[in-house]
């Protein structure tokens, strides 16, 4: 018996361990960074596994405002654009900054995960995940404000003061949920694979293999 529970006990540990460690993905599978993205002068070089996947020669007066890389996507931020290139991308994917988006009033902020990249500026939501290779865009409303946004592996979000934005690896597309009037925003709880927002109405559920948000009333 006590070597029984001995066992058990060694088990729940490594489940806990392997669930809190960076890159872990769950069905014990770890997400490996693949992809290192280098500068040689006027260059861009992105190297997956060792080997060079795409070159890209910045612009006349163009510069790297932010660069970085995890799992099987990279990213660079310059001062015109937008740079993503991912472990099945052909090449660097490009998406032109806005005017506004080039001050520091509307700077872009960058976040990875093992397969997103999730963007957010003063005006809109950007994104782009490791199957598609695509981004996508959501303008954030003329009265509204981003209030959060995180990311998880297989999983994003974004609450602004009248929306929730869902990211996923599977939907290659923002998808949007509107908040009720008088709705307020108590807390954001992701997981790999899930987002759970609780409001003072109900919880929003938003799953990396669907296509929506499931709600549960709580009021």
């Amino acid at each position: 018996m006590k070597k029984n529970t001995l066992i058990y006990a060694l088990l729940t540990f490594s489940a806990v361990f392997m669930a809190q460690s960076p890159g872990y993905c769950g069905y014990n599978r770890i997400i490996e960074d693949v992809i290192d993205i280098h500068v040689a002068q006027r260059e861009l070089i992105a190297i997956k596994n060792g080997e060079t996947l795409s070159k890209l020669t910045l612009k006349l007066n163009e510069n790297i405002l932010w660069r970085g890389s995890r799992g099987y996507v990279g990213a660079v931020l310059t001062s015109e654009r937008l740079l993503a290139v991912t472990k099945t991308s052909n090449g660097w994917m490009e998406l032109p900054l806005r005017l506004g988006e080039r001050k520091n009033e509307e700077a872009p902020e960058v976040r990875l995960s093992g397969r997103l990249i999730l963007v957010t500026t003063g005006k809109r939501i950007i994104a782009l995940d490791s199957r598609s290779n695509q981004w996508t865009t959501a303008d954030i409303g003329l009265h509204d404000h981003i209030e959060k946004a995180v990311i998880d592996t297989h999983v994003g979000v974004v609450v602004t003061t009248g929306r929730a934005y869902g990211i996923a690896r599977d939907v290659p597309a923002l998808i949007e949920e509107p908040l009720k009037e008088n709705e307020t925003v108590l807390s954001v709880d992701t997981s790999p694979y899930s987002v759970t927002i609780r409001t003072t109405r109900r919880l929003l559920i938003f799953k990396s293999t669907g296509a929506n948000w499931r709600e549960i009333d709580t009021d």
